[in-house]
């Protein structure tokens, strides 16, 4: 919030200047701009709080500010700023002594009258605001009775309302109004499958992070509290005339179709500079929501594209059954129309959540950094996913000169194989391509009636395999790529004339009997050539050039070049000497798209053919082998993910079966007594996060960021490990969800986290000041340090008694076993090798991963028990309290390809 609105220790406001917009901490005031309408529906209503608030029966407070600035509030919070003040109540900035974070909290004004009913409602609001947990929408923490108040605590966020944006800035720019449109749709949508609607969605509401430009959705129903009206006693709810839906303004109950037309609403405010009817007064503004013809858009701002206004029209119709059906169906339609002739295939909302708080819309720039930042490119790409299943791995999409064919190499039948299909279909039409040879990387003939490529073997072949079954044919042996350019063939061969170090590339001359090879050109001794493409029109070639002569090194770091065919002038376009690869050139030929790693993550970069500095494209992932249809109009790519998912082996039969369902790596899985869900560590989009897996779906819900989990024994709450700077904060969640509670502190990193058989946490600290095991009350209190140098890990058993301790060595990292009542540094204590290790529930015995087998020992001694085998296993162990089942994570290479539906309407680095 910005310091003007600061209140000084006097207590005295700073008047507010002419026409501010509210704050958006502040409580919407029951003025002639608002007006009030019905409850939420019931089937939003909510279970009390587990623990529940005392009733307040402390005389009512007075109008204005109760606290001065500075004032200590319930032994814990420090007031540090006023941030808003409205009818039902003030909100601070306060400073969290416990946590020793910033927050905002609500001090919510409250009739006595309304006794128990209004408390019940109030936690209602707040258990269903405490549901959502996304980057686009503030967080609500949790509701407390402090100083005679009821204080509900929140997210603190520093920034300016988009209400304060538009009336410094006025209308904006068409595609910074459809950024924040998507990203608003990105919020709703994060609540409504929630089951929780905003009502009052309006720019005052809507809040853009300082310095990041995040956008978060403020006041989900905490500031529309029951209160109550007259002599009647009626509960009222309060909504804004200006953004209100015509339903809503027949006091008819809100559904999340209402917070769609309040988009439209609020869309129309961005892209016109005005409401889409203003009156005087508020009943005005309600019949005009009911009874007007929807305004067009573009009478005002004519530079709006057609569908755009199409979208907005759609938003704002009067019946809610003839806007979209959900948030979803808005974000798909605000990414604009996918080219002729595209099927676009939509996904659920679930599907998008799974992909990393919505990370397919965070890599779009939906919440994330590119708003309001007019000096990046205003384009914003629509990404469409098709992605394979655990078990398979495809690689290598290319689509064919004619625009209809996808073809890419996939291992889904447990070989590789070149698969086929419609390249704008739903990717449900999938056929093989009819022939035994596997050919890598494949690349379409200009006819588009045969894929080339070489063969794998001694002598590696290039051949040509009809698409329609038709016999293959041997083009040359010998070979490491094989490209055709416009009907000619052109090889690229390991050694020239007077080096044998270096590689060539030539052209093959097939009317010649046999055919005739021209050089083109070759490289230094030094250079290894990879990926060679050529343009459509069969005029230069682009390739990387590495200094390694691995062909198996995925991206070794090289330079890309194009040679001009016909007289082989050699251009090179980047310097950095990056991990540049994977090129392909746009289909008018004056750019080239490529994979590099320059900046950071690998990424797509576009550069003019002609040299400069390249353009990063946005896409989602860790993208490589980029291919664009004839018409420029859409790309696909590759997205290389090393997934990490949870198995279950029943450990009676033997028997796997695959648990996850999510596109994130699993770590640390612990199974809850009732059999029904695992408490795991989940990585997503390199962020961790302590998660629920349910056993039956596969399907995850996240609780809390988190850097190590565990589950006591009664499994209804998760204990975890948020690292931050110099210190660790060790923290409790309810199972089902809700508000984390701080257990303590400790001064150092956790590494992992388990439950001693006596109920405490141990938490081991390998590195830091705190380094060591740390014992720690679940309840809390005073954490104690075990003398344990050079520790680790540690692993007691379920009961107690026998541990499992693994130390530093300067070679290897042996597990030593050891025996009740001995020290950790026992030096008879029997030692072996393994990757990970889990406690069986009685104690005595565990399971260890070592190679590519899972083993189970005993503390008595004798041969280990193979129990399963399988290729890359990673570790990660656990076993059901039942001792029943095995939990374990394994290795899957996997690549899922996403299109880009609108990729001619890039910013393109041309001179």
């Amino acid at each position: 919030m910005s310091d003007d609105r600061s209140k000084d220790p006097s207590g005295e406001k700073d008047p507010p200047s002419p026409g501010a917009a509210p704050d958006p901490y502040a409580l919407e005031a029951p003025t002639d701009r608002t007006m009030p309408i019905p409850p939420l529906a019931d089937g939003l209503a909510a279970p009390p709080l587990p623990s529940p608030l005392a009733p307040y029966d402390a005389p009512a407070p007075t109008a204005g500010t109760p606290f001065e600035l500075g004032a200590r509030i319930g032994d814990r919070y420090t007031l540090q700023r006023l941030l808003g003040e409205g009818a039902m109540g003030v909100v601070y900035l306060a400073h969290d002594e416990m946590l020793a974070s910033r927050v905002a909290l609500k001090f919510m004004r409250h009739d006595r009258a309304g006794g128990d009913e209004e408390l019940r409602q109030l936690r209602a609001e707040v258990l269903l605001a405490q549901r959502i947990t996304h980057r686009n929408i503030c967080r609500t923490y949790d509701l407390e009775e402090l100083a005679g108040y009821f204080v509900v605590k929140m997210e603190y966020i520093d920034g300016e309302t988009l209400a304060e944006r538009l009336e410094r800035q006025g209308r904006l720019p068409p595609a910074e109004a459809l950024d924040v449109a998507r990203a608003i749709a990105t919020g709703l949508a994060a609540a409504h499958a929630e089951g929780v609607i905003h009502c009052d969605l309006k720019p005052q509401n809507i809040l853009l992070e300082r310095g990041t430009g995040r956008l978060v959705l403020m006041d989900f129903g905490i500031a529309r509290a029951v209160a109550r009206t007259g002599e009647t006693g009626d509960r009222r709810m309060w909504g804004t005339p200006e953004y209100m839906s015509p339903e809503q303004a027949r006091s008819l109950p809100p559904t999340t179709r209402s917070d769609l037309y309040a988009l439209g609403c609020v869309l129309y405010h961005l892209l016109v500079g005005a409401v889409p009817y203003p009156a005087p007064t508020p009943v005005g503004c309600a019949l005009r929501h009911i009874n007007d013809p929807i305004p067009d858009p573009r009478a005002q701002r004519p530079d709006l594209p057609p569908w755009a206004a199409a979208v907005l029209r759609r938003l704002l119709e009067k019946e809610p059954e003839r806007r979209y059906p959900d948030a979803p169906a808005v974000l798909a339609a605000l990414a604009g129309p996918p080219p002729p002739g595209w099927r676009r295939r939509t996904l659920p909302f679930a599907a998008l959540a799974g992909l990393g708080t919505l990370g397919v819309l965070g890599a779009l720039g939906l919440g994330g950094q590119r708003l309001f930042h007019p000096s990046q490119p205003e384009w914003q790409p629509h990404i469409e996913e098709r992605a394979p299943s655990y078990d398979e791995n495809a690689d290598a999409p290319i689509i064919s000169p004619d625009g209809q064919t996808l073809a890419y190499t996939s291992n889904r039948d447990k070989r590789w194989r070149i698969y086929l299909e419609p390249a704008r279909g739903d990717g449900s039409h999938v056929r093989p391509l009819p022939h035994d040879l596997f050919v890598y990387p494949p690349r379409w003939s200009h006819d588009s009636r045969a894929l080339l490529g070489v063969t794998r073997g001694s002598e590696a072949e290039a051949v040509r395999l009809p698409i329609d079954g038709s016999p293959p044919e041997v083009l040359a042996r010998g070979v490491i790529e094989v490209e055709d350019c416009a009907g000619r063939i052109v090889l690229v061969r390991q050694g020239a004339a007077g080096c044998p170090e270096c590689v060539r590339v030539v052209l093959q001359e097939r009317a010649a009997a046999p055919p005739r090879e021209r050089e083109i050109f070759h490289t230094p001794p030094w250079g290894w050539l990879r990926w060679l493409r050529c343009d459509r029109a069969g005029a230069q070639l682009t390739f990387a050039m590495m200094r390694s002569s691995h062909p198996r090194i995925l991206l070794p770091e090289g330079d890309l070049y194009t040679v001009r065919i016909a007289d082989g002038a050699l251009r090179q376009l980047t310097f950095d000497h990056k991990e540049n690869g994977t090129p392909t050139f746009a289909p008018e030929g004056r750019s080239i798209l490529f994979s590099s790693a320059r900046g950071g993550p690998l990424g797509l970069w576009e550069i003019a053919t002609q040299g400069g500095p390249p353009t990063r494209i946005p896409t989602l992932g860790t993208p490589r082998a980029p291919d664009v249809s004839p018409d420029g109009q859409w790309l696909v790519y590759d997205d290389d993910v090393t997934s990490l998912p949870l198995y279950a082996v029943s450990l009676p039969t033997g028997e796997p079966r695959l648990i996850t369902s999510t596109l994130d790596d699993i770590a640390a899985p612990h199974p809850t007594p009732d059999g029904r869900e695992v408490v795991a560590l989940l990585t997503r989009r390199h962020e961790r996060y302590a998660a629920v897996l349910a056993l039956d779906t596969g399907a995850a819900r996240i609780l809390a960021r988190a850097d190590a989990v565990a589950l006591p024994p009664d499994g209804q709450e998760v204990v975890y490990a948020e690292n931050a700077g110099e210190g660790a904060k060790l923290l409790g969640i309810p199972r089902a969800g809700g508000a984390a509670r701080l257990i303590t502190r400790l001064p150092g990193t956790v590494d992992s986290l388990l439950v001693d058989g006596d109920g405490s946490v141990q938490a081991v600290l390998p590195l830091g000041p705190g380094r060591g095991v740390w014992r720690v009350p679940r309840a809390g209190g005073i954490a104690v340090r075990e003398p344990t140098p050079g520790l680790l890990d540690l692993r007691p058993a379920p009961a107690g008694g026998w541990r499992l301790a693994r130390f530093e060595q300067s070679a290897t990292t042996p597990w030593h076993l050891i025996a009740p009542g001995r020290p950790l540094d026992d030096p008879r204590a029997p030692r072996f090798n393994a990757a990970r290790i889990a406690w069986a529930p009685d104690g005595q015995s565990f399971y260890i991963t070592l190679g590519n087998a899972i083993r189970r020992h005993s503390v008595g001694g004798g041969e280990p028990r193979r129990i399963v085998e399988f290729d890359d296993l990673e570790g990660s162990l656990a076993v059901s309290p039942d001792g029943q089942t095995l939990y374990f994570v394994r290795v899957r290479g996997r690549v899922y390809r996403r299109m880009i539906t609108n990729f001619a309407a890039r910013p393109r680095p041309l001179p």
